[in-house]
């Protein structure tokens, strides 16, 4: 480590502004509101070509193509993550599968295990791992009318604070961690997006000010500087457990 440990190789001049890492893969935000992701070719949307896994976690096709770790795939050789011609990312989020960005306009684009973008999109295929998903292909994450201003991932889940305060979140709910008072996933079917989904019911007047999700639970700071958990509290992530934390 120290002066021993090089800097990861995303390009001469490049400024990085935002990193987040995942269980396989990292995505870095870039000056200019470009994204570099290296890792496993699945979870990157760069269209590399995925093989069949004959066993594993939920039997997943995973990808014949990594990045970084052979010479010369980072830096020049590494692309940008295509998405679209009028998308500036202001940040960008990473979960174990997938990932997330949101635009200077507060619409947000996601890649990665499918089941579980928001997207409505059938199949086990991770979107980004083949040619003509990206850019103008994929799709914009629907939650309503509401620009969002920050987002976060879970193991599978994501979660944003729309520009009133309020919190939406889609994706896998098996811990109660969308915060919608069931264990229902949310967004791997059309028709649970936008109107459908449900907002995260924090109490009467309240604002989320920042949000963060762990593997499978979340937690988002009030407006008044306190703090709301919610999903698996077996080890109390949540803080103190009980059931009904548990859904919200």
């Amino acid at each position: 480590m120290g002066t021993e440990l090089p800097p990861v190789d995303l390009g001469s001049g490049v400024v990085v502004l935002q990193v987040s890492a995942g269980s396989l893969h990292t995505c870095a935000l870039l000056k200019g509101g470009a994204i570099k992701c290296f890792g496993i070719g699945s979870r990157l949307g760069l269209g590399d070509a995925c093989g069949p896994q004959s066993s594993g976690f939920l039997r997943l096709r995973e990808p014949s193509t990594t990045r970084g770790d052979d010479p010369n795939e980072m830096g020049a050789a590494l692309p940008t993550v295509d998405l679209g011609t009028d998308f500036e990312a202001l940040q960008v989020v990473v979960g174990a599968h997938h990932a997330c960005a949101l635009s200077s306009q507060g619409r947000i684009k996601c890649w990665g295990l499918s089941w579980y973008l928001g997207l409505g999109l059938p199949g086990s295929n991770y979107v980004g791992s083949e040619a003509q998903q990206m850019g103008e292909h994929l799709p914009y994450v629907d939650l309503g009318p509401l620009p969002a201003r920050q987002i976060t991932a879970g193991w599978l889940h994501t979660c944003a604070v729309l520009a009133d305060g309020s919190t939406r979140c889609w994706g896998l709910n098996d811990r109660g961690q969308l915060g919608h008072a069931s264990t229902e996933d949310a967004g791997e079917a059309p028709g649970e997006m936008g109107a459908a989904l449900p907002v995260t019911e924090l109490g009467d007047g309240v604002v989320v000010q920042q949000i963060a999700a762990g593997n499978h639970h979340t937690c988002a700071i009030l407006q008044d500087a306190s703090l709301k958990c919610w999903g698996w509290g077996q080890h109390g992530q949540p803080g103190p457990w009980t059931a009904q934390r548990a859904l919200l």
